[in-house]
């Protein structure tokens, strides 16, 4: 008996059946009414509240602080390994500085092409941020 209950529980054919024939129109309007007004509530409440909501909520807007150029060039330069990078590859370095001039006066030059991973992080990095501009 348990097991043909819990057959039908899971038989999609039978919800089907239930829904046209058990349940009344007054109900069904009455559901239909209610989901419209919590899906319109929640998309109010989500433009109200904005930022507070976490990511993945529907109407959440994230605000991001926009870095500057000059300032994510000079968190980058700092590194360590920046130094270590410079020294190492001085043709890659002149093609980076040329490259963080004109992405500051606001030009949007072809990246450069730069053979070490780093260089290539350099210019991704850079090219993140100007594009966040």
């Amino acid at each position: 008996m348990q097991r043909v209950i819990r057959e039908r529980l899971i038989d999609p054919d039978y919800w089907r059946f239930w829904w046209r024939t058990r349940v009344s129109p007054d109900a069904k309007l009455l559901l239909v009414v209610a989901l419209a007004a919590a899906a319109v509530s929640t998309y109010f409440v989500a433009q109200r509240s904005g930022d507070r909501l976490p990511a993945g909520s529907p109407g959440a807007t994230i605000v991001r602080p926009q870095p500057a150029l000059r300032d994510v060039d000079r968190e980058l330069r700092q590194a360590r390994l920046f130094e270590l990078w410079s020294v190492a590859n001085p043709g890659e370095l002149e093609r980076y500085e040329q490259y963080a001039a004109a992405l500051d006066l606001g030009l949007r030059p072809w990246p450069p092409e730069m053979v070490t991973p780093f260089g290539r992080a350099l210019v991704a990095a850079m090219e993140a941020a100007s594009r966040s501009r």
